[in-house]
């Protein structure tokens, strides 16, 4: 994630898994999962015209382009991402944070 270390985020932000099929991961700065910076994160890719759900299925179809613009996407938003600091600013600046669809008790 060469991306998320020249914003210095490396720290808060993992990709997992294997190539055609990943998984971003984001933390907050004591280590736990942040879902704050993962509505930022969902938010921000939104608005510039690609669709994250945290888990990436690449395949075929994808075009060099398609992959090119995800990168760009990704790099832009990691930008804000390291402005984020999810300890330090107020919650309630956040209208809607992505929620656990499915969770293992």
């Amino acid at each position: 994630m060469v991306a998320a270390i020249m914003q210095g985020i490396e720290k808060q932000t993992s990709c997992t898994g294997m190539p055609p099929h990943n998984m971003f991961e984001f933390r907050g700065l004591r280590g736990r999962e942040d879902p704050v910076l993962k509505s930022l994160f969902m938010r921000e890719t939104i608005k510039r015209g690609i669709l994250f759900s945290g888990v990436q299925n690449t395949s075929f179809l994808h075009t060099g382009g398609d992959i090119n613009k995800t990168i760009e996407v990704i790099k832009a938003v990691f930008e804000p991402m390291k402005k984020c600091n999810s300890e330090k600013r107020s919650r309630t600046t956040w209208r809607a944070l992505v929620q656990p669809v499915f969770r293992r008790s």
